[in-house]
């Protein structure tokens, strides 16, 4: 479960206001290419090799929706959704040049672009979005009630109509979010998809991708993205020169910067560690707890603050489609562990030092009260054996990174209830966010909705 779990009916998401509403509703539903805040670095497109390091995998069996920092960044350059949103919010056409409403906004009818083709060539039609959205169903978001196949019908080659869940005022904005970026299985067998992005893989191994530009009008201008991942030291990877790194380790930039010609950019909060706990059933008022200071910069090993609120997993009342999904509390005591994923430094951090409050009778009242505070114990999973246990339930607690932006409140909220249904409390811990390490540019960068990096080409521009 990629940086999010779930709740009881007492402690769903929100829609709140501050998270765009339901509907996705904003000021504006188009902007028109300017500079914004969105672009963090601009430098001349250059027919160049740009390396770009990261941490974690890159596995294309997850193409397009992405399990990891680098597999986000990554399939960001080769696969395309119908809308594009941008640091602010506002909306950009990507795939859809164009969009309309219809039956009060429960149905929204999007326009492709005429020129887009998948990397082989092969035309972009409505019929291949629907076809690409069947492909993994459950992975994806779903802000429709019913299967892609009842709730999409393809007008026509270039015309696709998408019966929601709710009406929504403007253009919602999840069909921006990754997991319904469009793809096509390469014909070949090959095991990355092949999308309409302005980029295509040309070679990969396990700790490399080379990714080309598609138009190979375009290669003299454009350039070539190399992205690297290690399983060791991150800070090899800026010694080997690289020339954009995205890092949640304050120690790796701290490196780079000693190093010297390294721009350390910090970027938008983008996740929130929280401690899921389970919940007595009809117990709706258990209190969150007030951390102490010491918890996030003692134990978050990250660039961290405190908990911001509101956020969007609370007051999900609002999220009418919803319903009542949650089951009943468990009847056995829970086990007393803390539990996080075990490759997430920062969740490890955060269990430990939770774990050390419990047990010094530092921080009552957060953990169900039955057994002994004196045996609880962190504990760290593999994936996906950390997503199998927090789905079941029956631990004291787990340290779960959310993230801090969603597109849509209430499809993210349906979504998780489904992959973790047992009553439970959230209590927010610390937010943390990342840097972009910048030693050298071949164009410029841009940040997406969450907070993503991204080469910024002419018409992408915020």
């Amino acid at each position: 479960m990629a940086g999010s779990a779930w709740m009881s009916r007492a402690v769903w998401m929100t829609c709140v206001a501050a998270a765009h509403g339901c509907g996705g509703a904003a000021p504006s539903d188009v902007v028109p290419a300017a500079m914004s805040p969105c672009v963090i670095a601009e430098e001349p497109l250059a027919a160049d090799t740009l390396v770009f390091a990261l941490t974690g995998t890159i596995d294309p069996v997850h193409a397009p929706v992405p399990t990891s920092d680098a597999e986000r960044v990554v399939f960001r350059s080769l696969y395309e959704t119908l809308i594009r949103v941008d640091c602010r919010g506002d909306v950009h056409p990507a795939l859809a040049v164009s969009w309309r409403r219809e039956d009060g906004g429960r149905r929204w009818v999007f326009e492709l672009r005429p020129d887009a083709v998948f990397a082989d060539g092969i035309p972009v039609t409505a019929a291949s979005v629907a076809a690409s959205w069947r492909l993994d169903e459950a992975r994806r978001p779903r802000p429709w009630v019913d299967s892609v196949a009842t709730s999409v019908a393809v007008r026509g080659e270039r015309s696709l109509a998408v019966t929601l869940d709710r009406p929504h005022a403007s253009v919602p904005r999840i069909f921006a979010d990754p997991g319904l970026a469009v793809t096509r299985p390469a014909p070949d067998g090959a095991v990355w998809a092949l999308g309409s992005g302005t980029f295509t893989v040309a070679e990969a191994t396990r700790d490399r991708v080379l990714a080309i530009p598609v138009d190979e009008t375009q290669r003299d201008r454009l350039p070539t993205l190399a992205y690297r991942t290690t399983g060791g030291d991150p800070r090899d990877l800026v010694d080997a020169g690289a020339d954009l790194m995205l890092t949640h380790d304050p120690a790796v930039s701290a490196y780079a910067t000693s190093v010297g010609g390294v721009r350390v950019m910090a970027l938008p909060w983008d996740r929130v560690y929280a401690l899921v706990v389970s919940a007595p059933s009809g117990d709706s008022a258990r209190p969150e707890a007030a951390f102490p200071d010491d918890l996030t910069a003692a134990a978050a090993g990250a660039d961290a603050r405190t908990p911001v609120m509101p956020y969007w997993w609370q007051d999900a009342d609002r999220c009418a489609a919803l319903g009542s999904r949650a089951r009943p509390a468990h009847e056995q005591p829970p086990v007393p562990r803390i539990l996080y994923r075990r490759d997430d430094r920062t969740a490890r951090g955060l269990a430990e030092r939770v774990v050390a409050l419990v047990t010094s009778g530092r921080l009552e009242g957060v953990l169900p009260a039955e057994g002994d505070p004196a045996q609880v114990a962190a504990a760290g999973l593999e994936s996906p054996a950390y997503e199998v246990v927090l789905r079941e339930g029956g631990v004291a607690g787990y340290v779960v990174a959310f993230a801090r932006a969603v597109l849509d409140p209430c499809v993210a909220a349906g979504m998780l209830i489904e992959d973790v249904t047992w009553p439970a409390h959230i209590v927010p811990l610390v937010e943390t966010r990342a840097h972009l390490l910048v030693r050298r540019l071949a164009g410029g960068i841009a940040l997406d909705w969450d907070g993503v990096p991204y080469l910024m080409l002419p018409a992408q521009a915020p």
